[in-house]
């Protein structure tokens, strides 16, 4: 077990993955289509990840969650509610030695959960303590 150095709660202490379990990815593009500060390339790393993903480490297209501003699918969009749909999904029964992916290409935190929608502070520490907490949760 490895112990978290300051700022972490007492006692707190997590474990590398060996990578030998299931694998689950969480990918997320959002290029912010018909907006002033509209991003180019977003969506594309999310599809370039993903076949990353598969050819040099196996995942499964069905281990994988995509989410991107261009779906028509309303359930496949970059909501807040699917955002967060979406991560309960990646940490599910998650056992030692799973491999947990996690990526976001898009602006800052405050327009990762939606065009108009803030996070507040308290759901902002928990997305990062959640990233900490596991370490083979990656963010871009």
């Amino acid at each position: 077990m490895q112990n978290f150095g300051n700022g972490a709660p007492q006692g707190y202490a997590f474990q590398y993955s060996n990578c030998t379990g299931r694998r689950k990815a969480l990918l997320i593009g959002i290029n912010y289509f018909g907006q002033s500060s509209e991003l180019r390339g977003c969506i594309n790393d999310v599809k370039n990840m993903s076949t990353y993903l598969s050819n040099q480490f196996g995942y499964k297209k069905e281990d994988m969650v995509l989410l991107t501003d261009d779906q028509q699918n309303p359930m496949s969009q970059p909501t807040k509610q699917n955002i967060f749909r979406a991560m309960q999904w990646l940490v599910k029964d998650a056992q030692p030695n799973d491999s947990l992916f996690f990526h976001y290409s898009g602006k800052h935190l405050q327009g990762f959960v939606g065009i108009k929608t803030k996070l507040s502070q308290d759901t902002e520490a928990k997305l990062k303590i959640s990233t900490v907490t596991n370490p083979m949760v990656t963010t871009k």
